[in-house]
């Protein structure tokens, strides 16, 4: 997970960007196919994702899904534009 503020999180464990590829490594030589979700606020610049991303490949893992949320609906269950509150 990346937070609004860009702090790293592997599950809810807090860390610099610069040890997620070593925890990712040491987690991914359990799995035969490793699978990683990535969660990120919509705040977050694209540059923060991808440098992530980057952490995530250079620990052998190639599999990786974005996690989103559900845009939300309004009372008659149709969905809203983002642009409006």
């Amino acid at each position: 997970t990346i937070d609004r503020a860009s702090r790293v999180y592997l599950n809810q464990t807090s860390m610099p960007l610069n040890e997620l590829e070593q925890h990712l490594s040491t987690v991914a030589r359990a799995y035969r196919d490793p699978f990683v979700y990535l969660r990120a606020d919509q705040a977050v610049p694209y540059g923060s994702v991808m440098a992530v991303m980057d952490r995530i490949k250079k620990a052998g893992i190639e599999r990786v899904g974005l996690v989103t949320e559900p845009t939300p609906t309004n009372p008659q269950g149709r969905s809203r534009p983002r642009n409006q509150r």
